[in-house]
């Protein structure tokens, strides 16, 4: 199953990444092209193409939240990309146990680390955002139908 939502979500994330002043942006470029690869998230995102493939440049892997976060505060700067924060959270929250078991985390201080993005995430109103995908909609009140105890209590804690 093609997961196109996933695809629009990098796309939008790596346009708006090239055209930003931003520290170590082909590393960044290079992390979110790598997120749907086999090895790492192992999410279908279409037919995906690599534009950060140089064989002189050392990339380096990114700790996903740390790349989400780039890419949030990045989002932050512009109005045409405050989706991106929506987006992200939705991600973050719905795909909590893919993260997990690619990068195992300690669940209190994930909050703690993450506590920046979630105010960044109140801090706008979404209310009349469509999302792209009903796997890139926030669930605000979890979903017991969808996720474990671990993560409702995540996404609790996140879009309060």
């Amino acid at each position: 199953m093609s997961m196109y939502e996933i695809d629009i979500l990098l796309k939008n994330s790596i346009k708006m990444c090239k055209k930003a002043d931003l520290h170590d942006k082909r590393n960044v470029i290079w992390n979110l092209e790598q997120m749907p690869n086999p090895n790492r998230l192992n999410l279908d995102a279409g037919c995906f193409e690599m534009s950060e493939v140089d064989e002189d440049f050392k990339y380096s892997e990114m700790n996903i939240f740390e790349l989400i976060k780039i890419v949030m505060n990045l989002a932050n700067k512009e109005p045409e990309h405050y989706h991106l924060i929506y987006d992200w959270s939705a991600f973050m929250m719905n795909f909590y146990e893919h993260i997990k078991a690619y990068q195992p985390f300690d669940k209190e201080q994930i909050k703690k680390d993450l506590q920046p993005v979630k105010e960044l995430f109140k801090n706008h109103n979404f209310d009349n955002y469509e999302p792209i995908h009903p796997t890139l909609t926030v669930y605000y009140g979890g979903n017991d139908d969808w996720f474990g105890d671990e993560q409702n209590e995540f996404i609790k804690w996140y879009a309060s």
